[in-house]
């Protein structure tokens, strides 16, 4: 079809137009049933046709105009003196025909006169009528068909089709009919706009119900429909609106009764809002009810609204209610001007004269100074002329201020303007309105047509030589109806040149002439004196507008474009200018919108509250608040524009700019007190910022780069204007937003000051003049929109995403009540850009070194970018850092060339160097392709025939200039050819001697390639420029191959922000995590390369190739977005589940979900588990929803509390869920367990459907649909399962499977399909899994068969743990499967006869029919016996038989689950790290080896002296989660396996072994200050212990000894302390031995306490002994003679070198909180047991409180019986160490005359410290009172008991005042202690002192235990201990109690 539509249009109009058509209609369908019709009935017929032709035969009359154009409803006349068709009268006769017929002949004579019928009413209501009918009929076939595909962007065009197909499965041919019809669509659509303009345009009323649907199309191809229907809407409108308002002037009801109801629902109810005013049933239409409507609601009630005040009564009354309304008109938002503009040629000279005075107010609201004074004509024929003065609106409220003088003239015609504007002089010299500034003159012509545009001759011979071909008003036109909008301008402006004269003498240096277009809104032609030229010029952008308001709107900014487009909005209240621009003649046109509105009142209470308080600063920001609604209207009309297809006007703007001016004035001047003009600014500016964040998608969406409201003030003190730029869309705070004041400049001239909080910062307008012209776009901003043109980003923008994205991941943290949900102060997001360090060296080859810059953007030359971005996100608030590498859209289309590549390499390079993540942004167009440009351009042909080109050619060439200047730009080889000289002797360079024929392309065989191979040979092209052809390729492979590898070493996603062909779709699929857009495409090659290859039309778009449901469906896009921000939103959840650098363990997420809270979703009894539900949670069903389904008590309780949510297995609102879209049978996706993040893979229980499209590549090719059940692998699933494994794996997450499969699908086409090579990937990606797995059977779920061994923890039992709840079952086979095989009907007879008491009584009677009574009980039987089968072999799938067996680890309840995984989930990777540390520390330490050395120091550090058997419950054990739970399987209770212990291999006693699987325990020791000391140490000693190893592997070989020298060389550099530690451990091994047996000057003495340090030890000590640490004390205080032994000989050492190895873990012990300085002391008693001391401090108290570390061995000595220390080492004097280079001395050689007790002592022979004392004392008898009041107190009792024992055996020779204490803790644990005398005096020990060692030794954690000490001394004595112990209390123990028993002597007692 390719008729022009136009031309339809005008020949349906001619036909249409044709007074004989219903004659010829008639007669067609008369002619068809005339000989069947009854006699009577036909000539009754005939003679009202036949008076109908002679009707029309003799009329003479030629109808005008199209039939739409009357407005008649009825068909009674017609107009133009055509007689009507007697239709009306053909429907009566034959409606009385059929009822007066026989019934038996009725139904037949209904149907003859059927199609007669139709065609008369079709015609009843005139030609008008049947007109409408047409177009109506024609508008509902185009809307038939297209709003099938209307599918707002969510479906692509084949969908739709693919869906046509289902719902017309038994009709294809319809669908055909529907694609065909779609196809045209352009063609339809420019139809439609014909009709419209035809037939609609001129009585739109009653086609509103089409034109409301065709607005609503979205879709691009009908763009220019929608919006022609949106405005022929708004027209039907008009009239409405013109009768509201001429009822208004008229002191009329505002609305009659049948308008009122659209806005008043009742006297009694308040006004519908405008967004919910209804029109009878049917809801109004916003774009109505926001529109030419808008704000007259509550004028509907002259006497206002329910609160107003009490009108006055009468004329009065009526009167101010005129006023009033006349009042609203002016400041009304609705938009009135047009229907007052049509009210200016009003019948009634009183409402003419109210609506010009309405009108001049309204237009020159609120500048105006007085009310217009009219002038009424002098006759009936004169002219309407009104007078009045104005402020300027461009200068007003500024120090430049005029008044101004304005003038409107009515008159008929334009030959009618010298005249009343002679007459309009006259009256201003008569009201005094002189010495005004120059104004503008508005004529309004009254006449119609052509005749209000009669010239006078000056005109008329002016209008010749007019050109206004840049005037074009976007309004609906009419071109049969109307005069020519041109056709008025040029006669306007003819008229204003002719009395240009008079213009300026009169005063007026702007005219705006207005016309009537029929029903149209008025046409408006504005012209401004130009001084250059001398005349009055029609401004193309002003001429539309009324001038006052251009210069309100400030249009004179637009006036520095070359063409601008202009077009009201809908509501006709706001204008829009639209300027294409280029950047070249080649580049893209990008299409800028300017919408400019006014703000005729603002006035809500919170204004109007600050207003009358002077409070400038909150009025500012009320103000900005009152005008979001303004501002979100706007937004939704620039969001209507086109949809990027069509004319300028429907395409979609690129860059917006919307402009408000507030016209009424604000308080923002300081009337009433000095204005704080830096805390308005700071009100507006915040005010802004919270617009701007709160409709930050809408600004987006329609591309508003900038936006500015301008707030007017009453004196000249200068407007306000706040300016938000927001170049990206992604910005958002105040950092986007500039406030000014219009000041006075320099230059006398109004400028923009910035009002900042800082003087020296100024926004980008400062002292920018008022007007200046908008500039044209920087270059930046081109980029940036030229990738909008492509619906992506611009590279350089996505930082400013990534920080819009992060406040939106803060504020939702915040909005979920989350902990730790308050962002760092400053920018979320610091961004540095990766940049070549030298561009010579940067190559795909080889690494290209990178650096870091901060540096402008857009400053890139090559086509990839990269950053290294800081992001603070909720996980990582102080920053993480991951490396973004985008394509630069703007750049060749992104394509990759080699120096793409070479930066796509680099910067992946650097990522993997550092360890962080790979985001790659990918927008490309794949590898580039080119030719050489500087040959291309200079290519000659030799013809074969020179005058006929199309007969081939010979071959290519140069010219010899062009080739040396070729060849003559590079060093390298350009290009080679064949040089020749022609025969007429020309020189040529030959490039190929292929001879071409364009005419039998396909004739070219093997050998003619051969040839054209041969002649080419030699003849190449190089080309300059790299990247031309192969290289890309080159380049292409090396990225794809750092992209993988980037995958496997590291981290990747990637975000598909815009189409992504070729080698892009290999690096989203490389990098396997993929985010899509949903409205771009990943492809390999183009639709339309596609089309060529095939040689058809098969393809459409890209979407259809690779769009989301292609790449969704498929597996390759893990998560489809809606747009980029989104999709950097899944990003950056993505990355919250990974750690910060690969390799790092991922940081945890505080979460508001408890951890300890049950599990709210359950499945009912008989329900499937919801696999989401279980992993998230849902929302709890209602009471309908659940109707008589059983409820599981957990669900009756929240049903009865009333709870909406039940919580699942993880935190709550961090389940996220991959690849939702393919292998829908199984679930995969990662959350949060307790903030730890993990993977998730779940299964569905429910039948998916899998679909599969045909290909329209392949004709023979159909779609599929094929069911997959639930509970089964298939091979997508399967393989979804394994990939999901790889990527947890490697993203360091642990593993969770809430396992639910009954199997693997065994059929033919799934094994064809690799459902068994996918099951065994599962195995594979579990096998090599490194973190831990937890696989769990949820209630209700089983695991069966093949899917069972492809979790089984035996493939990973390091790693694999598997849980079951108490009502899962597992199996190899499903109970009726087994029954089948192994309880069959045989068995189950036997079974019969062996219980049944029937058959046992029938066969012991016996008799003839037993056997046939036994068969028919048998069969009776049967059923149930199977039933019981059925039950007995699933008695075999439970839980326990699983545990029993060894194959659980343990049964959790599905309720208790969360606490106990949370747990054990923290244990395990507490665990695995601690492993991960021991093989760091010695990588010859295996897993088995490393695990059970972690569990001998966990159960070595428990204590054994005081707490055997008391249990560890740490602060995260919950219920049955710790020890205790390991029981029976109570409801309630979880049950680990005996024996088993996670990953422990190591069996150890049943003690130890429930010690060992105590999570909560062993959390706590790990993360307490002793078990993490333990653990350092133990690490160091392996590391020590490693080193030792390799460099004596290092000394057995010539070349690793020099190794070992050389590397000592170095080392001594960096430590030149290392060289003593070398010195004395060659002396020490090359020294020779004293005798043995050699003693010391200090030889023991009995009693002695010998400190020997003399070195003779029976073997050479190893020269490696002093790098050794052996980890053997784990806080232990004393070591066995046994472990010493031990030690000696696992490390070669002798007892020396162990007590120095052990000084530094000994210190480790101490604690110092005063000092921090850590003093150790090792001591070996004569027992051969070691004993270890350290220092303590105690905060608040004097240091003399202190014990020393020798202090503490010898207390720990005495309280374990020691009765000799025979070697001491001590950590505090490493200088003295190294002075005495580590040699061994006695006492005696260190003190030869030292003081000792002997000196004090008066006997002798009187014990020692640690020999046994008995100091013969007793308890008083108020001791013993006061022991008798505390009977039942054992705790005391024990205290005292021991109190006293230590008094009795404390050493006191010097005082002789013996004492003891005692300490009892908060858990009655005992603790005791003697006095302890020096002979030096001062070091002596309190006996409080001595039982806080005591403590210290047995683990107590904390001083504050101590609830009460027990002292027990002498009553009389000289010392006295209990003073000092109160206060010691006071300070270590607060709160706890001191109680004194006082002793007295046994003899005494």
């Amino acid at each position: 079809y390719a008729n022009n539509p136009a031309d339809v249009v005008d020949d349906l109009l001619d036909t249409l137009d044709d007074p004989a058509l219903p004659l010829v209609l008639w007669e067609e369908q008369y002619g068809v049933v005339q000989s069947r019709l009854p006699p009577g009935l036909a000539a009754q017929l005939e003679a009202l046709v036949a008076g109908f032709a002679r009707e029309l035969g003799g009329g003479s009359g030629e109808r005008r105009g199209s039939p739409g154009a009357a407005e008649e409803e009825s068909g009674a006349g017609s107009g133009g003196g055509e007689p009507p068709f007697c239709a009306a009268r053909l429907v009566e006769v034959m409606s009385a025909a059929v009822e007066a017929a026989p019934p038996s002949e009725r139904t037949n004579l209904q149907g003859l006169l059927e199609g007669l019928q139709e065609t008369a009413r079709a015609h009843e209501r005139g030609p008008e009528g049947f007109a409408r009918g047409v177009a109506m009929g024609l508008l509902e076939e185009y809307l038939n068909v297209e709003e099938k595909f209307e599918t707002g962007g969510r479906s692509t065009e084949q969908e739709v089709i693919d869906a046509l197909r289902q719902v017309h499965s038994n009709n294809l041919q319809a669908v055909l009919d529907i694609v065909l019809a779609h196809q045209a669509e352009a063609l339809k659509s420019e139809l439609v706009q014909h009709l419209m303009s035809a037939l609609v345009l001129p009585a739109p009323n009653h086609y509103r119900q089409q034109l409301r649907r065709l607005a609503g199309l979205s879709e691009p191809g009908a763009a220019e429909v929608a919006q022609r229907a949106q405005q022929l809407l708004e027209h039907s409108l008009l009239g409405e609106l013109r009768s509201v308002v001429a009822r208004a002037l008229s002191g009329l009801d505002m609305f009659e009764p049948q308008l009122k109801e659209f806005f008043v629902d009742s006297p009694s109810k308040p006004l519908a809002g405008p967004r919910h005013l209804q029109l009878g049933t049917t809801a109004r239409r916003p774009t109505v009810v926001e529109g030419l409507f808008s704000g007259l609601a509550n004028a509907a009630s002259p006497h206002g609204g329910a609160g107003a005040p009490a009108q006055p009564t009468g004329a009065s009354s009526a009167a101010a209610s005129l006023e009033a309304k006349m009042a609203m008109l002016v400041e009304a938002p609705a938009a009135v001007e047009d229907a007052l503009a049509s009210l200016l040629d009003h019948p009634d000279p009183l409402v003419q004269k109210r609506a010009l005075t309405t009108y001049i107010k309204r237009i020159y609201y609120p500048f105006l100074l007085h009310e217009p004074e009219l002038v009424a004509p002098h006759d009936k024929g004169g002219a309407l002329l009104a007078l009045w003065a104005h402020d300027d609106p461009q200068h007003a409220g500024t120090p430049l201020r005029r008044e101004c003088f304005g003038g409107a003239l009515i008159v008929r015609a334009l030959h009618e303007v010298p005249e009343a504007l002679a007459e309009l002089v006259q009256a201003r010299g008569q009201t005094g309105l002189t010495d005004l500034h120059s104004g503008c003159l508005h004529v309004v012509l009254t006449g119609e047509g052509e005749a209000a545009l009669t010239l006078t001759p000056e005109a008329l011979e002016l209008a010749r030589s007019i050109n206004v071909d840049g005037y074009a008003p976007s309004d609906c036109e009419d071109g049969r109806r109307s005069v020519d909008p041109r056709s008025v301008a040029r006669a306007a402006a003819a008229q204003v040149r002719a009395l240009t004269s008079q213009l300026l003498d009169a005063g007026f240096g702007s005219v705006c002439v207005m016309s009537r277009r029929g029903k149209l809104a008025p046409l408006r032609s504005a012209f401004q004196y130009e001084a250059a030229s001398r005349q009055f010029e029609l401004d193309p952008v002003l001429g539309l507008v009324e001038p006052p308001q251009a210069a309100t709107l400030e249009l004179q900014k637009l006036r520095g474009f070359g063409k601008v487009s202009h077009m009201p909005s809908r509501n006709r209240q706001w204008h829009m200018y639209s300027v294409m621009e280029r950047k070249n003649a080649h580049s893209l046109a990008l299409k800028r919108v300017f919408l400019r509105g006014m703000v005729r009142q603002l006035g809500r209470p919170s204004l109007l509250a600050a207003s009358y308080s002077g409070n400038a600063a909150a009025a500012a920001g009320a103000a900005l608040e009152e005008v979001e609604e303004t501002l979100e209207a706007m937004l939704d009309e620039l969001n209507r524009l086109g949809s990027g297809t069509g004319r300028e006007g429907g395409m979609k703007p690129d860059w917006s700019h919307i402009y408000l001016t507030v016209l009424s004035t604000l308080p923002l001047h300081g009337a009433r007190q000095v204005l704080d003009e830096s805390k308005v600014a700071a009100a507006l500016r915040a005010a802004a910022a919270v617009l701007t964040l709160k409709h930050g998608a809408a600004l987006r969406k329609a591309a508003v780069a900038q936006w500015e409201v301008k707030l007017r003030v009453p004196d000249k003190s200068g407007a306000w204007r706040v300016v938000v730029s927001a170049p990206t869309g992604h910005e958002a705070g105040e950092e986007c937003v500039d406030v000014y004041r219009e000041e006075l400049g320099p230059g006398g001239q109004v400028v923009l000051a910035s009002k900042h909080l800082s003087d020296c910062k100024h926004g980008p307008f400062h002292e920018q003049p008022l007007l200046a012209p908008y500039p044209p776009l920087e270059p930046l901003q081109q980029k940036r929109l030229s990738a909008r043109r492509h619906k992506t980003t611009y590279c350089y923008d996505f930082p400013a995403v990534f920080e819009n994205a992060l406040r939106e991941v803060w504020a939702a943290r915040a909005a979920a009540g989350e902990p730790n949900a308050v962002p760092p102060s400053g920018k979320l997001v610091e961004v540095q850009e990766l940049v070549p360090t030298s561009r010579q060296h940067l190559t795909y080859r080889g690494s290209s070194p990178l650096t870091l810059v901060t540096r402008p953007t857009s400053q890139n030359d090559v086509g990839v970018v990269a950053w290294v971005m800081t992001l603070r996100t909720p996980e990582c608030p102080q920053g993480r850092q991951v490396v973004a590498i985008s394509n630069d859209i703007t750049y060749n289309s992104g394509a990759f060339g080699p120096d793409e590549d070479a930066m796509f390499r680099a910067a992946t390079e650097w990522a993997l160097e550092e360890r962080l993540p790979v985001v790659y942004l990918a927008a490309n167009s794949g590898a580039r392709v080119g030719l050489a440009t500087e040959v291309k351009q200079c290519l000659q042909v030799e013809w074969n025939n020179p005058a006929d080109p199309t007969k081939g050619f010979k071959y290519l060439y140069l010219t010899p200039a062009d080739y040396q200047a070729i060849t003559g730009r590079s060093a390298s080889t350009v290009l080679k050819a064949t040089r020749t000289i022609t025969e007429a002797g020309e020189e040529r360079y030959i490039l190929t001697g292929k001879r071409y024929s364009p005419l039998v392309p396909n004739l070219v065989g093997l050998e003619d390639r051969l040839a054209v191979w041969k002649s080419a040979k030699g003849q190449h092209v190089v080309g300059l420029e790299e990247g031309l052809g192969v290289e890309c390729l080159s380049g292409s492979g090396a990225i794809a191959g750092v992209y993988t590898r980037a995958f496997r070493e590291g981290f990747t996603v990637t975000l598909v922000s815009g189409r992504t062909v070729g080698i892009g779709a290999y690096l989203a699929r490389l990098g396997r995590r993929c985010v899509q857009r949903s409205d771009q495409p990943i492809i390999l090659t183009g639709y339309a390369a596609l089309n060529k290859l095939l040689g058809r039309e098969v393809y459409t778009s890209h979407m259809q190739l690779g769009g989301p449901k292609v790449m969704g469906a498929n597996g390759v896009s893990h998560h489809v977005v809606e747009d980029d921000l989104a999709g950097v939103l899944c990003v950056l959840r993505w990355l919250s589940f990974t750690a910060p650098r690969v390799g790092e363990p991922a940081a945890p997420l505080p979460t508001a979900d408890p951890i300890s809270r049950p599990i709210g979703y359950t499945p009912a009894e008989g329900e499937k588990l919801d696999p989401r539900a279980a992993i998230a949670g849902r929302d709890a069903p209602t009471s309908a929803a659940l109707g008589s389904q059983p409820l599981h008590p957990q669900q009756a309780q929240q049903h009865r509390e009333g709870s909406s949510w039940q919580s699942g297995l993880f935190d709550r609102g961090s389940w996220v869920e991959a690849q939702a879209g393919w292998a829908r049978t199984v679930v995969t996706g990662r959350a949060r367990l307790g903030g730890i993040p993990v993977g998730v893979i779940a299964v569905e229980v429910n039948t998916v459907m899998l679909n599969l499209p045909a290909d329209p590549g392949m004709p023979d090719s159909s779609e599929r649909i094929i069911p997959q059940a639930g509970q089964v692998w298939f091979p997508d699933s399967a393989l979804k399962t394994a990939q999901a494994m790889e990527e947890f794996d490697l993203e360091g997450l642990p593993l969770f499977v809430l396992a639910n499969w009954r199997g693997f699908s065994g059929g033919q086409r799934d094994l064809f399909e690799g459902v068994l090579q996918a099951g065994s990937l599962i195995v594979d990606s579990l096998r090599t899994y490194r973190q831990p797995v937890m696989v769990y059977l949820p209630p209700g779920c089983e695991l069966r068969g093949g899917a069972w061994v492809v979790i089984d923890s035996q493939i990973n039992s390091d790693m694999v743990e598997m849980y079951a709840d108490t009502t899962a079952q597992g199996g190899v086979l499903e109970p009726q499967g087994v029954v089948e095989i192994k309880f069959r009907t045989p068995d189950l007879i036997a079974a019969m006869h062996r219980i049944d008491p029937a058959i046992l009584r029938l066969k012991a009677e016996g008799g003839a029919g037993s056997a046939a009574a036994i068969k028919a009980r048998e069969r009776q039987l049967l059923p149930v016996y199977h039933q019981l089968a059925v039950q007995f072999a699933q008695m075999h799938d439970g839980p326990v038989r699983m545990l029993a067996k060894g194959v659980l680890s343990g049964i959790v309840p599905w309720q208790q689950s969360r606490a106990f995984f949370a747990l054990r989930l923290k244990r395990r990777l507490t665990e695995e790290a601690l492993l991960k540390h021991i093989a760091a520390a010695d990588e010859c330490v295996g897993r088995k080896d490393a695990l059970a050395l972690l569990k001998s120091w966990y159960l070595a550090s428990l204590p054994t002296h005081h707490h055997q058997g008391h249990s560890h419950k740490g602060p995260h054990t919950t219920g049955a989660a710790g020890p205790a739970a390991s029981g029976s399987a109570g409801a309630g209770a979880v049950t680990l396996a005996e024996g088993a212990s996670g990953c422990c291999g190591d069996a150890g006693s049943a003690a130890e072994e429930r010690r060992w699987r105590d999570d909560a325990a062993f959390l706590g020791w790990v993360e307490g200050s002793s078990g993490a000391a333990r653990i350092a140490m133990e690490l160091k000693a392996l590391r020590t212990v490693a080193a030792s190893r390799a460099v004596l592997e290092l000394s057995s070989t010539a070349e690793g000894t020099e190794g070992l020298v050389r590397g000592l060389q170095a080392a001594l550099k960096e430590n030149p302390s290392l060289l003593l530690q070398l010195r004395s451990l060659v002396k020490s091994g090359t020294a020779q031995r004293p005798a043995v047996g050699k003693r010391a000057r200090g030889a023991r003495q009995r009693g002695k306490v010998l400190i020997d340090i003399s070195h003779t030890p029976d073997e050479p000590v190893a020269p490696a002994a002093v790098h050794l640490a052996p980890a053997v004390l784990g806080g232990k205080f004393r070591l066995a003679p046994e472990e010493v032994q031990a030690l000696l000989r696992q490390y070669v050492v002798n007892q020396d070198e162990l007590l120095q190895l052990l000084i530094t873990p000994a210190s480790q012990l101490a604690r110092p909180p005063i000092s921090s300085f850590r003093v150790g002391a090792v001591g070996l008693g004569a027992s051969g047991a070691l004993y270890v001391g350290c220092n303590l401090e105690f905060s608040r108290l004097p240091l003399y409180n202190s014990v020393h570390a020798e202090q503490f061995l010898v207390v720990n000595a005495l309280h374990h019986g020691e009765r000799e220390i025979t070697k001491l080492a001590v950590s505090a004097a490493d200088d003295i160490r190294f002075f005495f280079q580590k040699k061994t001395f006695s006492l005696d050689q260190l003190l030869p005359s030292r003081f000792k007790p002997s000196d004090l002592l008066e006997d002798p022979s009187a014990p020692l410290l640690l020999q046994p004392q008995n100091n013969r004392i007793q308890l008083g008898s108020a001791a013993l009172g006061l022991l008798a009041a505390r009977e039942g107190d054992a705790p005391f009792q024990q205290a005292a008991k021991e109190a006293l024992q230590a008094a009795t055996e404390s050493y006191a020779p010097y005082s002789k005042c013996p004492a003891g204490a005692a300490i009892i803790t908060a858990d009655g644990e005992v603790y005791s202690g003697p006095y302890i005398e020096s002979a030096a005096y001062n070091p002596s020990l309190p006996p409080l002192q001595t039982a806080i060692i005591d403590a210290v030794i047995d683990g107590l954690p904390c001083y504050t235990g101590v609830r009460e000490a027990v002292l027990v001394e002498l009553g009389e004595s000289p010392v006295a201990h209990a003073t000092a112990a109160r206060v010691f209390l006071e300070q270590v123990a607060p709160g706890a109690q001191l109680t004194v028993l006082h002793a007295v002597p046994a003899a005494s007692a």
